[in-house]
Formats: structure tokens, sequence, C-alpha cells
């Protein structure tokens, strides 16, 4: 596994001439590294920055001949100011002279939130030359190259982490990529800024159409963003295609399951749906939550009829993307179904015929429930005229694949035949 590249690295040290050979070994890898002597108070950031995934710490930070409990104190009060509790998986790296104080590191960082995933021991001592009569210590002459070494080989230890630090850096990577296309199809001169200006636009009508309010700045701006997330992807899946570090991964258990339902769930969520804001305007994809009587008491008999167990009314819009871009609606199309209670370690009673559209198990609000579409319930309302809660934003894919089997339910040529 190779040190993350996009910014995540912090080294503590009180003595920057002992961080110096390790801050040479990251720097040589193009590694960005965040330095902190881990002694003063105002030199720390005021809220813990997200995202960081490798500290090197060294354990005594100005605190030379106290407590171990005192030593591990302070080093905890600074790892305190720099990982929050959504900072994420990371990993600590013992950079230190004190060998005998890695156990007592350990078990204070097993009480921080969030814990770190490994504790890998660097030590400091080994790559520096035997103390001078004067007790003075110098680093070897070769340290940066067996301290780069020594990082390659102990960052192999952390498995399935190195999957998702790779994806990491990769988004980083294809985030550059499209900025540099971006900024090099403008000619750079005096007028770079209204040309760019121009692509902007373009870019946000690309995406919204007739929907775009031209004089917005924000919306103009938000829009070209959601166009150039698109080419993200793409170059993301590219370079995802032809990276090293994917390719040479190891420490993935390719044997191994994972049957936690509560996470399956959650994770089904991310991939299916979005979270709404209030204030954004309705769109396709929308989800929203129904009464019993919002909606033809005829569908939600029907709906309710074909699950035996708790359900919630919902509705999605149905409508083509491109209505909305272009302003084309006439009519919401909604597709009625409901959310199904999962039941906790239990296979789901409702089949999916060739008329419905059933979703994996999806973790709303903290419970366990399964997306259910009648396709033969299709139905239209008024614009705005949507009764109920926007509860989430259905994704793209998610919508396409609905829309797909409504497509295909509604233009179903059928068969004569004698039987």
């Amino acid at each position: 596994m190779k040190i993350p590249h996009s910014g995540r690295v912090i080294v503590i040290d009180d003595k920057m001439s002992e961080a110096a050979p390790l801050l040479r070994a990251l720097a040589k890898q193009g590694v960005p590294v965040a330095y902190f002597t881990g002694t003063e108070a105002d030199e720390l950031p005021t809220e813990p920055p997200r995202g960081t995934r490798v500290v090197f710490v060294d354990i005594v930070l100005g605190t030379e001949g106290q407590s171990s409990k005192t030593k591990i104190s302070v080093v905890m009060g600074v790892l305190k100011r720099l990982i929050g509790p959504q900072n994420g998986p990371y990993i600590v790296v013992a950079w230190t002279k004190h060998p005998d104080e890695i156990e007592a590191l350990r078990e204070g960082l097993s009480r921080h939130d969030p814990a770190p995933m490994k504790l890998l021991d660097l030590q400091k001592i080994s790559y520096m030359e035997p103390a001078t009569e004067e007790g003075e210590r110098r680093f070897k002459h070769d340290a940066v190259s067996m301290v780069e070494k020594k990082l390659d080989s102990e960052l192999e230890k952390v498995g399935a982490l190195a999957v998702l630090l790779a994806w990491e850096d990769l988004v980083h990577d294809a985030a550059s990529g499209v900025t540099h296309d971006l900024y090099s199809l403008v000619p750079h001169d005096e007028n770079w800024n209204r040309n760019a200006s121009g692509v902007f636009r373009g870019l946000a009508d690309a995406y919204a159409g007739k929907q775009l309010s031209p004089g917005d700045v924000t919306e103009v701006a938000q829009n070209a963003l959601r166009t150039l997330t698109g080419v993200h992807v793409d170059a993301l899946e590219s370079l995802i295609g032809r990276d090293e570090r994917v390719k040479n991964v190891t420490g993935l258990d390719l044997n191994a399951s994972f049957d936690d339902t509560a996470a399956t769930a959650k994770l089904n969520a991310r991939l299916a749906l979005a979270d709404v804001v209030d204030s954004d305007p309705v769109q396709p994809g929308d989800l929203f939550g129904l009464g019993c009587n919002d909606f033809d008491i005829e569908i939600s008999r029907h709906i309710k009829s074909s699950c035996k167990s708790d359900v919630r009314f919902v509705v999605l819009e149905v409508s083509p993307p491109c209505d909305y871009a272009q302003a084309k609606w006439l009519r919401h199309r909604l597709l009625p179904g409901f959310l199904w209670r999962h039941p906790r370690g239990g296979k789901p009673e409702c089949k999916n015929p060739l008329y419905g559209w059933k979703s994996d198990v999806l973790d709303i609000d903290g419970e366990p429930w399964l997306l259910i579409f009648d396709l033969r319930c299709l139905t239209s309302k008024k614009l705005h005229d949507i009764p109920g809660r926007r509860l989430r934003r259905v994704r793209r894919g998610t919508l396409a694949d609905i829309q797909a089997k409504l497509a295909y339910h509604i233009s179903r040529p059928g068969v004569i035949s004698l039987r």
C-alpha cells in the first residue's frame, strides 16, 4: 500500500530535527504532510480536519523524564484536536525513541473516538547512529531510504483499508485531471475569467436546461458542477481500471462474507437513495411519503392487499429527466408503492412478479425497509400537487432501472397462442 497523497497525512514530533527524515521520506513519495510539534496549543486547528488517514506521532511531546501517564495524556490531547468523531478510518504510526511506551499508547488510543484501525511501530531509534560521548544521536546517512522501505512493508498490513485509501487518492487524481482539462480549454489571457464563466454557464444549461435561472450565480455554479461530476465519474472509472495500486492490492479475504442486515441496509440506502433539501424543487426521482387517504382509494387498497405486513405508502416521481430540464412537464407522472418493513432476520413474503419492482433492504430513518412498486398503478397529477412529505431522492441509476421496467411493462406486446 502507498501512503495517501491527497493531503491526509499528519506528523507530530516536538523536535523538527527528528521529524526531518520522516518528512523527507514522505516528500520524496509526493505526499503532502501537515506537521505539528504537539507542544503549542495555538498551532492546532480549532476543529479537527476530516479525512486524516495516517498519523505519525512521537510519544514524548515535551514530556521527557515525566511519567508514562503524562506522556500518553499529552499525546491523546493533541490527537483529540486533530482526529474528530467524523474522521473515518485512520492508522497511527508510532515514530518514537521510546518503544517501551507503545503498549501504553495502544491502550490510550483504544479509548479515543474513533480508535485507529491499526497502530504500527516505526521506531525512530533504529534509524539513528549510536549516541556520542555527549549523548547526541544523529540519523544514519541512509535513514530516508530506510524509512521508505519500512513504511511500505508496514502499510502492507492494513488489508482491505488499502482499497479505500487507493480509491480516495483516485478520486482526487480524477478531479485534478478534469480541472486541468477544463482549465486548458480556455485561452490563458486577460479574458480567461469571462470566457471560463461562459463555459460554466454552458455546463449549467446542459444540466438544468430551462429550469436554470441564468441570473442566479449560485444556481449556475451548482448545475455546472453537477455536469462536471458526471465527467469526473467517467475519469475515475478509467483510472480504477488501470491503477497499479488497485491491481496489486493485497490483504483482501476473498472467502469472507458480510451478513449484517443493518449495515447492509445502510450501504444499500447510500447506493440507491440521496438526501434532499426541502428548498429543492421537485425533480424526477423524488420519493414522497403518503397517508392512507392521500391517494386514490382503489390504488391504496390494491397496493396494501399485496403485502401482509406493516406498510408506509409512498409515491415516486418517474417523469423523464429531459422533461424536467426542458420544462416540458404538463403533469407529474407518479408511481405509487409502499415501504414494507423488513423483518429482522426473516425473509420477505412479498413476491416480485413481472408487474412489480422491488428493492433490496434499505435503511430509512434507522429501520430496514423494502421499497416496492406495482407498475400497474402508474398515474399522474397536476404539477406541484403531490401530497405527502418528501423522504428521499432515488438516485439516477435506480430511477433509470425503475423507468426501464415500467417502459417494458407498458410496451410488452404479448403473444397469442392456444393452450
